[in-house]
């Protein structure tokens, strides 16, 4: 900076002529007219009223004023030149900056500007984002709690005991006649009525029902409303098949398994269509009458509530047919010798004879392409199994039954039994084979 100003200083002055007033004060003086002091002469000190050169431009201006004798005080420039002015020190007031400069100053300037909008944006966005997670915790907290509080109810709704309910299982003061009798076996379990001969119209009454009904009226309960009397609540008007969910006798109670199989010559002849067979090209399948009506039933009850699209699979098959199904599963289990492989395979299908499906009286229904238990997570599957025995069908291979029946559990399989001998084995949690055993058959 001082090099540059000293540069200044060193230029070639411009003179401005002396004004009057400063002729007039020269002469009072003894200097002589003219512009400034001729080189040479001396000045002593600083100028009186003097005019001290200005640096304008680069250039300095030395207009003399008021010249003394005495002390020179001139200037040697770079050049050689003398100026008359006299040095009044250095002047930046008029000092101009580096372009360069400026426009660096400007850009770091710009650049911080811009680094701190950036640091505001950033941190804008970061509380915005932490304020969102939070949000959307408090919401999944309150979903869950939602859904813990459904569940907790539904699972004390349907694990609940109504509060006039025994230990016993019978209801006090319902109208239900397929409610335990109140007897209990060694075990401790409710012993079931048996089937009287005569079927279920000509019923008569036991000692114990006549010495109630002789009994005071205060010390005994209300009587149990006979079978014609009980009637289920169903959404379609279902009375034209009535007859067939509610046969008589125990036609239809035959129990086929391992160790009651049928007769390879078997075949029912009472066999009709089943209006809901599956429509994927497939034979139209077959059931025994009552079997086949009863069902019919059962899915237009089913549609009623919603389930529009469950269809038969598989029903009425020969002897031959099953045998040639089990041979095929055999084979497929033939890499783990034949005892092993007929083993496995008795497991997922019957052995010939075995098999329901020679009886007619049962069926494979589901809403998926092929049976599998993936259908027991499926709506539909838990309504059929709920309500089955209201039609006269029972589930026939639960899943917590597998070791009495010999069966994998299939949620498509349902038997017809009627539903006098369903209601009882839905209301036991029995499955065939345990029914069979408390009604003393063998």
């Amino acid at each position: 900076m001082n090099g540059q100003n000293n540069g200044q200083r060193q230029r070639t002055a411009v003179r401005r002529p002396a004004s009057a007033a400063q002729t007039r004060n020269r002469q009072a003086q003894g200097a002589p007219q003219g512009y400034g002091q001729p080189s040479g002469q001396r000045q002593t000190g600083m100028n009186q009223g003097g005019y001290a050169g200005r640096q304008n431009g680069g250039q300095a201006y030395s207009g003399g004023r008021g010249y003394t004798s005495g002390q020179n005080s001139r200037i040697q420039s770079t050049g050689g030149r003398i100026y008359d002015a006299g040095y009044q020190g250095e002047n930046y007031g008029y000092q101009q900056e580096d372009p360069a400069i400026t426009l660096r100053r400007m850009e770091l300037e710009r650049r911080r500007k811009a680094a701190e909008a950036e640091k505001r944006r950033r941190e804008k966005e970061a509380k915005l984002r932490r304020r969102n997670i939070t949000l959307l915790i408090i919401a999944a907290v309150v979903v869950i709690g939602i859904l813990a509080l459904v569940i907790t109810a539904v699972v004390r709704a349907v694990t609940s005991k109504p509060d006039n309910q025994p230990e016993g299982g019978k209801v006090a003061g319902t109208s239900d006649p397929f409610a335990p009798n109140g007897e209990t076996d060694a075990n401790g379990d409710p012993l079931l009525n048996d089937v009287p001969e005569g079927g279920f119209d000509e019923q008569t009454p036991s000692e114990e029902t006549q010495t109630a009904e002789t009994a005071a009226p205060a010390e005994t309960e209300p009587p149990q409303p006979t079978w014609e009397n009980y009637t289920f609540n169903f959404k379609s008007d279902l009375s034209a098949y009535e007859q067939y969910m509610n046969p008589e006798g125990d036609e239809y109670l035959t129990l086929i398994n391992k160790t009651h199989p049928l007769g390879e010559d078997y075949a029912p002849t009472d066999l009709i269509d089943v209006v809901d067979t599956r429509n994927d090209g497939r034979a139209t399948q077959q059931m025994r009458e009552y079997a086949a009506k009863a069902l019919e039933a059962f899915l237009i009850e089913a549609r009623a509530n919603g389930f529009n699209d469950v269809t038969v699979t598989s029903a009425y098959r020969p002897y031959k047919q099953q045998q040639y199904s089990f041979n095929n599963k055999v084979a497929e289990f033939s890499y783990l010798g034949d005892e092993a492989a007929y083993a496995e395979a008795a497991k997922i299908i019957q052995i010939p004879g075995c098999s329901e499906h020679q009886s007619g009286l049962c069926v494979d229904m589901h809403n998926i392409a092929a049976a599998d238990v993936s259908f027991a997570k499926q709506a539909a599957a838990t309504w059929l199994a709920d309500n089955c025995y209201k039609f006269g069908f029972i589930l026939r291979y639960p899943a917590d039954k597998t070791e009495i029946t010999g069966i994998s559990f299939e949620p498509w399989h349902f038997r017809y039994v009627g539903r006098y001998h369903a209601c009882k084995m839905w209301e036991r949690g029995l499955c065939l084979e345990e029914y069979w055993q408390q009604l003393g058959k063998n």
